[in-house]
Formats: structure tokens, C-alpha cells, sequence
């Protein structure tokens, strides 16, 4: 694979990821029974996703189980799209102000907006079922246009 296609394969992906919304998130449990789920997320800057989920969910009795996931973003308009695989686990109590600070200016530029939405740490340990979850990147992949490429490209966010 050139390095030509990857690097511009690589600024495809962190412009998908930087201006999309929702990814969806693929789990599965121990007998490799898979779910999927749409969910909003925010993105530090070394590519760990943040999101948001209930206790008792679907994907999340599965990430207590197998925490081996796959992440998928599309843009529709390009009709291209970013694959990860990584590793999902909650949020550590420690750590819930900086995914809350990350998760919020991520999906949240405008401060008032932000300010309305924003809960604090103390929301996602202890006053709700929430919680706060990352993915850590083992593996990216992009997409394009079969005009480009019929297969996926390893890519590194990185």
C-alpha cells in the first residue's frame, strides 16, 4: 500500500471523525453474540473515544464480559467510512471530570449549549446509572470509494 494513499487516508478519517455526530459501537459476549448501538461520542486527542451509556444496556453487559469492540463512522456524503477495533472499559471515578471535559467541548462547541447539557462527575459515579465509557484504538481502517480502493486501509490516527 503506498504511503501516499494511507497518509491521505489517514486525513479522511480524522476529518469523518471530527465532524460526525453518532459512531456505532459493535459488541458482542462471550458466545459471540453480537449488538450494535448508536451512540454520541467526544474524542481526546489521542483517539480514545468517550460515550455516554446506562447501566444494564445491551453493549454494556457486553463490555463488562468482552470488552473487544469495533467502532464504526460514516460520512455518507463521501460515502466513506472509519473502522476501529479497540477496547472498551468505564471510566475510572478519577478520570470522569477530564471524559466529562473531553465528551462535552467534543460535542458542544457553542458554551451555552455545553453549560445546559453538562452534568457533573459526581452524575456519572453516584446520582444516576450512567456511566461514562472509552474505547482505546488497537486497530484504524478507512474506507473510500470503490474508485479508490475496494478495500479497507489500515491507518494510523496517531
Amino acid at each position: 500500500m503506498s504511503l501516499i494513499l494511507q497518509e491521505e487516508g489517514r486525513k479522511k478519517a480524522l476529518d469523518i471523525i471530527k465532524n460526525a455526530k453518532y459512531m456505532a459501537l459493535a459488541t458482542s459476549d462471550l458466545k459471540s453474540k453480537p449488538w450494535i448501538a448508536p451512540l454520541r461520542f467526544g474524542c481526546d486527542k489521542e483517539y480514545n473515544f468517550y460515550f455516554i451509556s446506562t447501566e444494564g444496556r445491551l453493549h454494556v453487559r457486553h463490555i463488562y464480559e468482552n470488552p473487544n469492540v469495533a467502532i464504526a463512522i460514516v460520512d455518507p456524503e463521501q460515502d466513506m467510512s472509519v473502522q476501529i477495533d479497540g477496547i472498551a472499559s468505564k471510566v475510572d471515578v478519577g478520570d470522569l471530570g477530564e471524559a466529562g471535559r473531553i465528551y462535552y467541548e467534543w460535542r458542544f462547541s457553542d458554551t451555552f449549549e455545553r453549560a445546559r447539557h453538562y452534568r457533573p462527575p459526581k452524575y456519572f459515579d453516584t446520582d444516576s446509572d450512567q456511566r461514562f465509557f472509552k474505547v482505546q484504538v488497537v486497530n484504524a481502517y478507512i474506507k473510500f470509494k470503490d474508485e479508490i480502493s475496494r478495500d479497507r486501509i489500515a491507518i494510523n490516527l496517531f
